[in-house]
């Protein structure tokens, strides 16, 4: 223990709206990693198909993954608590609700709400409805798009 002693946890704390920030940008910040690393093993051998297949079940998958974290922390950042004559936020208390930085995050929220919290169902979705014939086919173009998507209509 005496090796964090020089670490004090007041140094280590995260305002919310901080971690609210960069928790919208988790999602992104992925995709800078899967692209990439996609491209170099596409580089590396030539199985371009497996790989564009592998980096979007990862995509579909991790997606799906962050999905409920995101949705969670869009509403938390909206909902505030009135104390007095003040509204506070909820996770926070700190934070006095619709003023300064809180109101500039409850306009990247509502951006965040319709990109996110709406745009994945409503995106996934279409890309289903839109590649139906191809859900319980035997065709090449089918099985790929199965090993992508398929986790999100086998059951």
């Amino acid at each position: 223990m005496d090796f964090f002693a020089p670490l004090d946890p007041c140094t280590l704390h995260t305002p919310f709206l901080k971690q609210a920030a960069f928790h919208m940008a988790i999602l992104p910040l992925c995709l800078c990693v899967i692209i990439p690393a996609a491209l170099v093993a596409m580089s590396c051998c030539n199985k371009a198909k497996a790989v564009i297949q592998k980096a979007g079940y990862v995509t579909v998958t991790l997606v799906f993954l962050l999905y409920p974290g995101i949705v969670t922390r869009v509403f938390t950042t909206l909902k505030c608590r009135t104390i007095g004559n003040e509204q506070y936020l909820v996770a926070d208390y700190s934070v006095v609700c619709n003023v300064g930085e809180h109101a500039q995050y409850q306009a990247a929220m509502a951006f965040f709400a319709v990109l996110y919290v709406f745009g994945i169902p409503i995106g996934s979705t279409l890309i289903l409805y839109c590649n139906r014939k191809l859900l319980h086919s035997d065709s090449e173009q089918s099985e790929s798009f199965q090993k992508v998507w398929g986790s999100l209509y086998e059951a």
